[in-house]
Order: structure tokens, then C-alpha cells, then sequence
């Protein structure tokens, strides 16, 4: 039996250091200042991608699947749509924060873009400093969403193996009440409760009562 081991390349080593650190996209339809600001991303040890506009982004990056924290660095003003169509296409489901930059400064817009959740809103020329500063904030909260997003989506698949009792009983646990109490409430043996109780825990993989509460707050009991 033969076995085929893959070879790592010192580009996959480096493809994998950037990948914990973060992607940053670059949208600008300056051909110039894309790769200028591509050099300097890379050369702090980030991965990056650039794009030409806002609906190449759109079309290309939609497909990307990165494995780490990843953020969006725009022009503001660009030839088709501009940064607030980005901020629209992306909606509030998206992980990847956006840091705007422009040379010109139109403060309706800043407010505009700031209201709907962008990180910091940077005038050309770029400060390098700030500029990484905003980087690092963007992948900072790109990091915590994924992290809620994994988590949610762990807790959806563990609440969803309970049956409609052992859900039933998850409703009356965090109240405190005695085995006989919630045994009459739910018209069955106190053997029964406890039968379902060591399954839900199981299932919810708890080990308190105290522990439902996440499922509570997130509407999955």
C-alpha cells in the first residue's frame, strides 16, 4: 500500500501565518493604490486580496472561503457603486468589517458609513500607523463575530436533537422546581423527568442546569 504524503512548500507555511492573522480585501479602483497598499499588507505578515470595484469584490470575494478573521479596506468614492453600496450589499450578517479610506471627506457620508457599523473611516495618504491600527480593530471583531457565529451555529445543532419533552423540561429546569413539581406540570413519573433530564444534558452537552441559560438567551429552548 502505497502513501502519498503532501509536501509543504515555504508558501504554504507562509499562506498559513497569514491566514491566522487575518485577509484583508482591498477595494479601489486605483490600480496604483492597490498595489502599493497589497506591498505594505503583505509585508506585515497578512494575506490580501485587491479588487478593481465594488461588484468585482462582490462577485469574486462572495466565493472565498477563508479560514480566519478577515476585513474590507474601500475607497469611499469609486466609478460604479461606492462604499455605502458595499456597506448595503453586505448587510449586518457579513465578518468582515470595513475600514473606508477617501481623499476627499464628505462628512454626510462618514456619519453614514459610521452608523451602519464601519471601523474607522482614513484620509489619503494613509498614515501607516492608523492604518494598521484600523486593520487590526476590523480583524478583532471579525475574529469575535466568527467566534459567535461557531458558537451559535454548535448550540443550533445540539438543540435541535432534543425531543419536543426533553425541551419541554429545559423550559422548566432553570426555575428551580422540584423533580415532583415539574413531574406534575409535565403529567409524568418522576422517573421520567429524571430520564429526560440526564438525556438533555447529555444531548446539550451540559453538565449544570446553569448551563441552559446560553441556550435561553439565544432563543433555542
Amino acid at each position: 500500500m502505497e502513501i502519498f504524503r503532501k509536501i509543504i512548500t515555504v508558501h504554504d507555511e507562509q499562506e498559513a501565518k497569514r491566514a491566522l492573522l487575518g485577509l484583508v480585501s482591498v477595494v479601489d479602483d486605483d490600480a496604483a493604490v492597490r498595489q502599493s497598499l497589497r506591498l505594505l499588507i503583505e509585508y506585515e505578515g497578512f494575506k490580501c486580496n485587491t479588487y478593481a470595484s465594488v461588484t468585482e469584490f462582490i462577485e469574486e470575494s462572495m466565493r472565498l472561503r477563508f479560514p480566519g478573521p478577515r476585513c474590507i479596506l474601500s475607497d469611499m468614492y469609486m466609478p460604479d457603486l461606492n462604499g455605502l453600496h458595499l456597506q448595503e450589499a453586505l448587510k449586518e450578517s457579513s465578518d468582515q468589517p470595513i475600514v473606508f479610506m477617501s481623499g476627499m471627506g464628505v462628512l454626510e457620508h462618514a456619519v453614514q458609513a459610521f452608523r451602519r457599523g464601519a471601523v474607522h473611516f482614513l484620509s489619503k495618504p494613509i498614515n501607516d500607523d492608523e492604518l494598521f491600527m484600523a486593520i487590526q480593530e476590523a480583524l478583532s471583531i471579525s475574529s469575535r463575530l466568527q467566534q459567535a457565529r461557531s458558537l451559535k451555529k454548535s448550540l443550533n445543532e445540539r438543540a435541535a436533537k432534543l425531543t419536543p419533552r426533553e425541551r419541554e423540561l429545559a423550559q422548566l429546569l432553570p426555575e428551580g422546581l422540584a423533580i415532583r413539581e415539574m413531574a406534575d406540570a409535565m403529567n409524568v413519573s418522576d422517573r421520567a423527568i429524571k430520564l429526560y433530564k440526564k438525556n438533555l444534558m447529555e444531548k446539550l452537552e451540559i453538565k449544570s442546569v446553569y448551563e441552559l441559560v446560553t441556550f435561553k438567551s439565544n432563543g433555542l429552548i
